[in-house]
């Protein structure tokens, strides 16, 4: 799943471009107290939640590499 906050581009936008690029993962939108509660204080905070929600991996922009998300995804499947 990905929770984007994006402020100058609606869920609508959001969706049409993950639908153009062939994203498979779901697009959803979060409130401020969420964001809050999650301590993202940036855009492109990346969070990585597993399966007994525990937030396994927080980065900002130009933070983790395609290895690092690929180990992420990966765990996260098996």
């Amino acid at each position: 799943m990905i929770i984007s906050i994006e402020q100058n581009e609606s869920k609508l936008d959001l969706k049409n471009f993950a639908t153009k690029e062939n994203h498979p993962w779901e697009i959803f939108s979060a409130d401020k107290k969420t964001m809050e509660s999650l301590n993202v204080t940036q855009q492109s905070t990346k969070i990585f939640i597993n399966k007994k929600n525990e937030i396994i991996y927080k980065g900002n922009y130009g933070e983790g590499s395609i290895s690092e998300w690929t180990e992420l995804f990966n765990s996260a499947i098996n």
